[in-house]
Order: structure tokens, then C-alpha cells, then sequence
């Protein structure tokens, strides 16, 4: 199972509702990197999940 989850803006508006979403693509700052992982794993640990299956949810989600 995947450690984590790409962070793109998908993953950033509707799977932790960020109104001002980071560029992954440019992100060369770990402390931003790490704050959105962190807010994911939150996400995911509320649901009970792993960051793969809370990402899969989310995308299941936009379908």
C-alpha cells in the first residue's frame, strides 16, 4: 500500500476542503509539503483509514 497520497489540487479542494490550494508541481517547500501530509493523515485517521484508502475515497467521491 502506498505511504501517502500525491497532494494535488483534487486531493487539496475536495478531499481537505482548501480554498487556496498549493501548486504540487512547483512545491519545493517541505514545512507546506509536510502541513497538507499531516492535515491528510488527520483526515484519514478519522475515518480509519490509510492515506491510500482515504485518497481512493476521495476520488470515488468526484466520480
Amino acid at each position: 500500500m502506498p505511504p501517502h497520497c500525491p497532494v494535488d489540487r483534487t486531493i487539496q479542494e475536495k478531499g481537505l476542503k482548501c480554498p487556496n490550494p498549493i501548486n504540487w508541481t512547483t512545491l519545493d517547500d517541505m514545512d507546506q509539503y509536510l502541513t497538507i501530509i499531516n492535515k491528510i493523515k488527520q483526515e484519514a485517521t478519522k475515518k480509519n483509514q490509510s492515506i491510500a484508502e482515504w485518497e481512493l475515497a476521495v476520488f470515488e467521491t468526484i466520480k
